[in-house]
């Protein structure tokens, strides 16, 4: 902070400025006021989710329990007995209507939690207030709060705004006992962003996958007198990169059958043990790559790598490292996850990957966030399925795709395996540039790719 008051550039998170608490605090510090700042945004396809993220918040039954133990050990009797009375009260609540709906998800209103929490404090703001003296004092010890994190919670939970949607969820843990989550989400970015972009004094917002511009520009909060879209076109020579369409296969829901599935793996084999060494194969869910990787592993040539869920930072360096180090010795292919943990931010150096596939289309899980977002967005834009589902879910796939191409020398191969990739409103997520290769013999097309030169 010290330094950032006489630097000319400052290199940070998003939250940094687009966390209203944090930015006040920051621009502070740094002497800084917005309207003296030109803010440029790099790989801007992630803001809209990062800052939901950063404004939503969430409150588990978990949490309350380590409240009530955090109360317990610093003498707070009473607070300790409050988080008890009111996690088993909310577990009942949230139970009874799952049970009526026969759902483990549900929308809840924001009397779901105020009604107990009045009932047993009486004035709201009076008794957070006091559980916060006591935060204060336990992080005086600790870096962090359980009770500090309930304050902070429910002040959020209080305010109001159609831009937000609350959902509890029951979640089965590994020991079999279920945990009952409250999420307050977010879903209009431009509550975070218009106010900060109407008062910069310019924005640079960029990105390699940032079509189409209209949406980021109504998703943000832009106004379109002061927005310039600018589609620049790629100085990666076309020769060096061949996009492919496998047209007769989908990973649609309602045709996912066997024999489907069958083709599928079938392309799999042909298009793996063709490629030149390292290859990557994504999946749009974990569920949907253990099926077909238990269909195609034995007939695989090469070393398979197998991206698991929740895997931890040391155990991801030693695939990469086993990833990188197999170029050498006939190759490896990585079947991952988009969303996982390689289908972003991950630079493998030197053109070692020569292929790319994608497997379907990584839409989301249709689940209550989804069906609110979709019917937020069509209210206020009349694009509700584009700009919540289909256009986010085509921007992760061509984010992908990416692994493959890291430097203008680099010379690989894209293999889309879905039919719906030629829908023209899907088209739209694609630079102009692009070109797509319809086959369904994909291998062949691999093999003749890399023997000319």
């Amino acid at each position: 902070m010290y330094l950032a008051k006489s630097a000319h550039v400052i290199i940070g998170d998003y939250f940094h400025l687009f966390n209203p608490g944090i930015r006040k605090a920051f621009l502070g510090r740094c002497n800084l006021k917005l309207e003296d700042v030109v803010l440029i945004v790099d790989e801007a396809h992630n803001l809209p989710s990062r800052v939901r993220e950063l404004m939503s918040s969430r409150l588990s039954t978990l949490q309350l329990k380590r409240a009530e133990r955090e109360a317990e050990t610093f003498g707070y009797d009473d607070f300790a007995e409050f988080f008890r009375t009111f996690r088993d009260e909310i577990r009942r609540k949230i139970k009874e209507r799952m049970k009526k709906r026969a759902a483990s998800e549900i929308f809840v209103t924001k009397n779901l939690l105020t009604d107990g929490l009045e009932e047993y404090a009486g004035d709201f703001e009076t008794f957070l207030d006091e559980m916060e003296e006591v935060a204060d004092e336990v992080r005086e010890e600790k870096k962090r709060s359980y009770i500090g994190g309930f304050v902070t919670f429910m002040r959020n939970w209080n305010e109001e705004g159609k831009e937000f949607v609350r959902i509890a969820r029951m979640k089965t843990l590994r020991s079999g006992r279920k945990e009952y989550i409250i999420h307050r989400y977010c879903l209009d970015p431009s509550a975070a962003t218009k106010e900060l972009l109407d008062e910069v004094h310019a924005a640079i917002i960029m990105s390699g996958t940032l079509l189409p511009l209209e949406m980021y520009r109504d998703l943000l909060g832009i106004s379109k007198k002061r927005a310039r879209l600018l589609k620049l076109r790629s100085y990666f020579p076309r020769e060096n990169r061949l996009e492919v369409v496998v047209d007769d296969v989908t990973t649609q829901y309602t045709k996912r059958d066997e024999n489907n599935l069958t083709i599928i793996a079938r392309h799999l084999v042909s298009i793996i043990n063709s490629a030149p060494p390292n290859i990557c194969v994504f999946f749009p869910s974990y569920e949907l790559r253990d099926r077909l990787l238990s269909m195609v592993e034995l007939s695989i040539e090469k070393e398979i790598l197998v991206e698991k869920q929740g895997m931890s930072k040391a155990e991801k360096a030693m695939i990469f490292e086993k990833f990188v180090n197999a170029t050498s010795n006939g190759g490896a292919c990585l079947f991952g996850v988009i969303g996982g943990s390689f289908d972003q931010g991950v630079d493998f150096p030197n053109n070692i990957v020569k292929c790319v596939v994608i497997v379907g289309l990584p839409l989301e899980k249709p689940d209550l966030l989804s069906e609110a977002m979709i019917n937020y967005y069509e209210a206020k834009f009349r694009r509700g399925w584009d700009y919540a589902y289909i256009y986010p879910a085509i921007i992760k796939a061509q984010q992908a795709a990416g692994r493959a191409i890291r430097s203008e020398k680099d010379r690989a191969v894209i293999i889309y395996m879905d039919k719906r990739y030629l829908w023209a409103n899907y088209r739209k997520c694609f630079p102009p540039e692009s070109k797509f290769l319809i086959t369904r013999e994909p291998s062949r097309i691999i093999t003749d790719f890399f023997s000319s030169s």
